[in-house]
């Protein structure tokens, strides 16, 4: 499959939904290790030393640690001192990039003015044992002097027996953009909830010519605007929904992005803040495995993959589960070791029934399998499938 065939999937660098605040620490006390007990005392889960000279820019720098022991979070809070632009915290298996990571399971993501989120009670954030903790960091130093500090997160731990609901992130907007020069732009972005969820927070998050985003939920068929309001890049909050709220399945989460694109160039998709994002970030629970409601750009359907199913009925996929057969909503790629995420839950036609991952290279897709798309929005594909298409035969295999 080439990349025309192939134009959108998934976007290679989500360090997405997330920016962070200049704000150094806070007065409560903190532990250097997960073991911190359970209660109110802050624990220092994951931190990251940087130094940064006048004008530099890191765009995925990669904190890991691995998890020795399961783990449960009620509140969470980053620790960002100036020069830190945004901080994502995911779930991995250790070998790959952070923010790439965010497929496997984002599990918070802090941006400027951004002070941290308190989970309903009974409801917390699992980090499983042998899992990898990554702490993916956008660092920007816009000053003329060298910056130094450390970034981190802390978080409040609840005792297992006393946990009623693990929560996720779900993002929902587009995962593509075009912004012309010159112009002002309404991007729209409207997904389909599949599954009983409750919502308890939110963070809309967008870049520097962001200046206004919506978000609406359609309850039971009946519109409700959760948020509605100007957006400033350098004071980004979450939004405690007060009360929660319950979506079903046939309900729907709409977002809309406004920019001002005053640059002389079109500015597209991209992790840097000198491209564009549209996103509400909804904190929900019970947790699905899923992190992404919706893709394409300002339309409410999924692209369209032609071709026949790739992967065969029951079909394996390759050693990291690259072409492993799945279905929309099925969860089935959840427990591979790095193709977690399953294209039929993001595309519409039949070509996408595998699962697979964000890519750079072939060298990150396993045997059998090339990384293809656009660039900056490339997939694992096995190769018995990227020949399928619009009317090619299906594949025996599929991987």
């Amino acid at each position: 499959m080439n990349a025309r065939l192939f134009p959108l999937a998934l976007p290679l660098c989500l360090s997405l939904a997330c920016s962070s605040k200049s704000n150094d620490s806070t007065s409560s006390p903190s532990t250097s290790g997960p073991e911190g007990g359970t209660g109110t005392t802050w624990t220092r889960l994951i931190e990251g030393e940087w130094t940064l000279g006048p004008g530099e820019e890191k765009t995925r720098y990669c904190v890991k640690k691995e998890l020795t022991e399961d783990l449960y979070v009620k509140a969470i809070r980053p620790i960002h001192p100036k020069g830190t632009h945004h901080t994502l915290l995911t779930l991995g298996d250790g070998t790959i990039d952070c923010t790439t990571a965010v497929a496997q399971g984002l599990i918070y993501a802090a941006g400027v003015g951004s002070e941290g989120l308190t989970l309903p009670e009974g409801v917390a954030i699992k980090l499983p044992k042998g899992k990898f903790l990554n702490l993916g960091l956008h660092l920007y130093n816009t000053s003329e002097d060298t910056l130094e500090g450390t970034s981190a997160m802390e978080v409040q731990f609840l005792a297992k027996e006393d946990v009623k609901f693990e929560s996720e992130a779900l993002l929902a907007g587009p995962l593509t953009l075009s912004l012309p020069p010159g112009k002002e732009t309404t991007v729209s972005n409207e997904c389909d909830i599949t599954d009983d969820q409750t919502m308890y927070a939110l963070f809309p998050h967008m870049h520097q010519l962001g200046k206004h985003l919506k978000t609406t939920f359609t309850v039971g068929g009946v519109e409700q605007v959760i948020h509605d309001g100007d957006y400033t890049f350098n004071e980004q909050f979450q939004i405690p929904l007060d009360p929660q709220i319950a979506l079903h399945p046939g309900d729907k989460v709409k977002t809309e992005c406004t920019y001002d694109n005053t640059l002389d160039k079109t500015v597209t998709f991209g992790e840097s803040s000198d491209t564009e994002m549209c996103f509400s970030i909804l904190f929900r629970y019970p947790a699905l495995g899923r992190g992404f409601c919706g893709m394409g750009s300002g339309s409410t359907t999924p692209p369209a993959l032609p071709g026949p199913a790739c992967a065969a009925a029951g079909a394996a996929g390759n050693e990291i589960g690259v072409g492993k057969q799945c279905s929309k909503g099925g969860n089935e790629c959840v427990d591979n070791k790095s193709a977690d995420v399953c294209l039929a839950d993001y595309t519409t036609g039949d070509f996408g029934n595998f699962c697979t991952f964000l890519c750079q290279t072939n060298a990150d897709c396993g045997t059998g399998a090339a990384c293809q798309g656009n660039a900056g929005r490339a997939v694992c594909i096995p190769n018995a499938c990227i020949a399928a298409k619009d009317g090619g035969a299906a594949p025996s295999d599929g991987g």
